[in-house]
């Protein structure tokens, strides 16, 4: 049997050399209350600026109680010479705590040593995509975005606003997902096959079929897409046909808003529940309320206009 080559004794040295230079920081798990924060932030010198659109995101995630101990830790450096202490990474998070007036439960590292500051915050968040992409759910490139903006719009928030759509986070989507998993895997069939047949957008087709769903018309939606799949037997004021001479239209001039599709979508399905004459179909408009999908059992009503 051979024996493991012992390291040369040069190496052994400069290992133990740096093992005993080596700072040895304090980790501990603490509740940040808000004038622990406050605290804190005093500390926050040379820091990067504050980005209010990651602190508002943070505020809303802690007012809904969506914050968890994640590992993730509040930094703070030690100047050897003086022992004066520094915050070298958290103050996104404990402004947020102090603006949401949320105690949370961290990680806290102490005594780092200030260099440590450059190599901090070099790594990318997790998106939803790769929460869901971890978490084994398929087809999350499609479906995460679609689940986005239903959430965003059972919220009543305006689903064109970038900065409200990123308040809804992994969690929101995959809780979204498990409590609507038939709903989401039927959407994301029928949202393909419509997709491979007649173009589209695939994430917009998710969202409709979401929103048809959810309004109690899963049938007469399915109804409503084979036709327009087929497109058997469809005639000139078919709104069928409109859509599918529409589709032809936005995929020749490479129209990929997923929202104004969706709506559109959705737009042209009211038509269908209305049994209106449809010649031409304009896109949704983003001056234009949203259009949301006649109930089962309601009487429709023309809330649309297409121009004929």
């Amino acid at each position: 049997m051979k024996s493991t080559p012992k390291p040369k004794t040069s190496v052994v040295k400069a290992k133990a050399k740096v093992e005993a230079s080596a700072p040895t920081p304090n980790v501990h798990v603490v509740e940040i209350t808000p004038e622990i924060a406050e605290a804190l932030l005093k500390e926050n010198t040379n820091n990067r600026p504050l980005n209010r659109a990651r602190v508002r995101l943070y505020v809303d995630a802690m007012k809904r109680g969506q914050w968890k101990l994640s590992g993730d830790s509040i930094k703070r450096a030690t100047d050897k010479t003086t022992g004066k202490k520094r915050l070298i990474d958290g103050q996104h998070r404990l402004q947020a705590c102090i603006e949401s007036g949320i105690t949370f439960t961290t990680v806290v590292v102490d005594d780092l040593e200030e260099d440590v500051f450059s190599v901090i915050d070099r790594g990318k968040n997790r998106s939803v995509s790769d929460v869901m992409h971890i978490a084994g759910v398929g087809s999350f490139k499609h479906v995460a975005p679609a689940v986005r903006i239903m959430l965003t719009l059972d919220a009543n928030n305006n689903v064109l606003n970038s900065e409200l759509l990123q308040c809804v986070t992994p969690d929101d989507v995959l809780k979204y997902i498990d409590e609507n998993s038939e709903s989401v895997a039927w959407a994301l069939s029928t949202g393909r096959t419509v997709d491979s047949a007649i173009g589209g957008i695939r994430s917009s087709w998710i969202i409709f079929c979401l929103m048809a769903d959810k309004a109690g018309q899963r049938e007469a939606a399915e109804e409503f897409l084979d036709s327009l799949r087929n497109g058997a037997g469809l005639v000139e004021g078919n709104v069928c046909l409109a859509l599918r001479n529409w589709l032809v239209r936005a995929n020749n001039i490479k129209r990929t808003a997923t929202i104004e599709n969706a709506a559109t979508y959705a737009k042209a399905f009211n038509a269908y529940l209305e049994g209106r004459q449809v010649q031409i179909i304009r896109p949704w408009s983003r001056k234009a309320e949203w259009p949301v999908v006649h109930p089962a059992g309601s009487t429709p009503s023309n809330n649309f206009e297409f121009e004929l």
